[in-house]
Parts: structure tokens; sequence; C-alpha cells
């Protein structure tokens, strides 16, 4: 399996799937993101603070080849999950909300919205785990 998920998930994403022994390749890219551009402050705080590092990560746009190559492809929130059904309408069964209500995109928040996002999607990908395996 072959999951897309926005940067602010992809070091964490790996080190829970590590811990409950599942390998699966993930890919981190963005629908309004531009290429080459580090992770912010706050998201590599964070990050660290939960034992993982961005500091390697570089941003990267959504692509067709990306999507085609996907098995599932993961958005936070709503404007996302739209704007990658309108961009490939092809491989649209493959796209889904990472949690069911949605998660606010932390860009442009303080500290405090970045933790929210990470454990949000913390908790959307543990109850996840079961579909997965």
């Amino acid at each position: 399996m072959v999951c897309l998920l926005l940067k602010y998930s992809h070091s964490n994403t790996l080190r829970i799937l590590r811990s409950h022994e599942m390998g699966y390749e993930i890919a981190s890219a963005g629908v309004f993101a531009g290429p080459g551009s580090a992770a912010s402050e706050h998201a590599q705080t964070v990050i660290r603070s939960h034992g993982g590092d961005l500091s390697y990560h570089r941003s990267q746009p959504i692509t067709l080849e990306l999507l085609a190559g996907a098995d599932r492809v993961y958005a936070l929130g709503a404007s996302h999950l739209h704007a990658l059904q309108k961009f490939d309408g092809e491989h649209a069964e493959r796209f889904a909300l990472l949690a069911d209500h949605g998660i606010v995109d932390p860009v442009g928040g303080d500290l405090a919205t970045y933790e929210r996002c990470v454990a949000e999607i913390e908790d959307a990908i543990i109850a996840r785990l079961d579909q997965w395996r």
C-alpha cells in the first residue's frame, strides 16, 4: 500500500506504522504545495517532540504520477479532498479524508494549532490501523 499524506503526518505516520509492525511506503505531497520548501518551524518542533525528524523534508506538489502510483490518498480536510478530486477524477475512489470529520490544516497557525493537528492525525491513523492490516 502506498499512502500520500501531508507533510505534518509523514514522519509520525511512519513511526506509528512501524510500532504496529506494518510496512508501508508513505509519501508526502500537497495539493497547494510548491516544490522544495522545508517544513515550517512549528511543524518541525512538534514532530521532533514526537520523536520524528522533518529536517530533511521538502515539499512536493501532487502530481498525476504520484496519484496513479498510490493505493490510498488521504487528505486532511474537505478542501484538500475536493482539490484532489478535481485534479484527478480518474483515481477519485482512492481518495478519502484521513479522519471522517476532517482535520484543520495548521498552516499559518501557532504552535498549539500544530500540536492539535498532529494529535488528530495520530488518532486518525490509529483508528484506521485495522483497515490497513
